[in-house]
């Protein structure tokens, strides 16, 4: 790559570098804030993702099985792809790995 290519870097506007400063200088109390808020907001965001999985579930479904549908030679592949136990000297493919340890 050219020097010439590469773009010009991009200037802060002075409203930029005041919030960077401020960032910097109340670093630890802004971190406290955000792990309160988390935290308080806990059960309004574990139901706001219960309804969006129950919203989204039949188009997530499709995705993942057009997906699988246009990737099944490559999915397949890497399943099968062979591997040797470092403890016992076994062998074992990818998609048994978990019953192998």
């Amino acid at each position: 790559m050219n020097i010439s290519e590469v773009s010009e870097v991009p200037t802060l506007t002075k409203t930029q570098i005041t919030l960077r400063k401020y960032y910097h200088a109340n670093k630890e109390r802004m971190a406290e804030y955000q792990r309160q808020y988390r935290q308080s907001h806990l059960e309004h965001d574990r139901q706001y993702r219960l309804e969006y999985h129950a919203i989204n579930k039949e188009s997530r479904n499709a995705h993942t099985r057009n997906y699988y549908i246009e990737n099944k030679d490559a999915i397949n592949e890497k399943q099968a792809e062979k591997f040797k136990c470092l403890q016992c000297g076994g062998k074992y493919t990818r998609s048994n790995k978990l019953q192998h340890d």
